[in-house]
């Protein structure tokens, strides 16, 4: 996640109101339902949204507060955010620490960790 936490707090609170902030609709109480309930096979023992974190062996940093319903989003550089429904609460951390073992693993990205502005916006050099 790269935003600001007042910008994550508005989005974050925009799920909690069904899709709708300061009296405008964003997307559809229908599409938050859908992003935020399981669409994992139900033969699966993790729990995912589409896009979202339910219950899996990375929703550990949703600590013992926030309840199966609860969803949240988790970064690699220790970033997270995490909304509860029922208590209409989220809580976001911003961080910037290396992963654990410090090596990004996919293949597709392998040696190319950062990436640079060129790359990642497609940038090219005008002289």
């Amino acid at each position: 996640m790269f935003s600001t936490a007042r910008d994550l707090a508005r989005f974050a609170q925009m799920m909690l109101n069904g899709g709708e902030l300061d009296g405008v609709r964003i997307v559809s109480a229908a599409t938050i339902q859908k992003f935020t309930e399981p669409q994992t096979p139900p033969d699966q023992p993790i729990l995912r949204g589409l896009g979202w974190d339910i219950d899996s062996p990375y929703s550990g940093n949703r600590g013992e507060l926030f309840p199966i319903g609860s969803f949240g989003h988790t970064g690699f550089t220790g970033t997270s955010l995490w909304i509860d429904p029922n208590t209409q609460t989220y809580v976001i951390l911003l961080a910037n620490s290396v992963h654990p073992t410090g090596i990004l693993r996919s293949p597709r990205c392998a040696g190319r960790w950062p990436p640079s502005p060129q790359r990642r916006w497609g940038l090219r050099r005008v002289d």
